[in-house]
């Protein structure tokens, strides 16, 4: 008893310390019952979001790599053909030249301008479909995200819906 009586007269009471004691151990209990359940369920859920937010982001850059190299790749094509086209314009210049002379190199100028003419042509209407296809893709997009409240998920469906849906038509 000398414990408590020294305790006594500094002002500590044992059963006001065990009231709160017990008033603590209550609130802790209805805290982590109704409470701390809802955020972590929360913080939870919120997780879930941010990493399929990041794994749609991951995709969509993935994507846009693959276009990009796409788009080089068929440049790549085009300028090869081009060389190719203009290197047999070239030796059906010299063939032409040979055979025929004047009459030959004229018709050899035809060719070269047409064959420069035709790579044009072709490297335009391939630009311009990369153009169109990169402008249907951001255009069917952003309608769709205007006509309805998006999540992130709805918006990635919504873009990887009209990628499928380009990719059909393009081919």
């Amino acid at each position: 008893m000398d414990i408590l009586s020294s305790l006594a007269n500094i002002g500590f009471d044992w059963k006001v310390a065990l009231a709160n004691l017990v008033n603590f151990l209550i609130i802790f209990y209805l805290l982590k019952r109704f409470v701390f359940n809802k955020i972590n369920t929360t913080l939870e859920d919120r997780k879930r979001k941010i990493d399929a937010g990041l794994t749609h982001a991951r995709e969509a850059e993935t994507a846009r790599v693959m276009a990009v190299e796409e788009k080089k790749r068929v440049i790549k094509e085009a300028q090869a053909e081009a060389q190719e086209i203009v290197q047999s314009a070239r030796d059906e210049e010299r063939r032409i030249v040979g055979e025929a002379g004047a009459k030959g190199e004229k018709e050899a100028q035809s060719i070269i301008e047409q064959g420069k003419a035709r790579i044009a042509s072709e490297e335009k209407t391939m630009r311009d479909e990369v153009s169109d296809y990169a402008a249907a893709l951001v255009v069917s997009s952003v309608e769709k995200i205007l006509k309805e409240d998006i999540t992130k998920e709805r918006s990635a469906k919504i873009i990887k819906e009209e990628l499928e849906k380009l990719q059909v038509t393009k081919l």
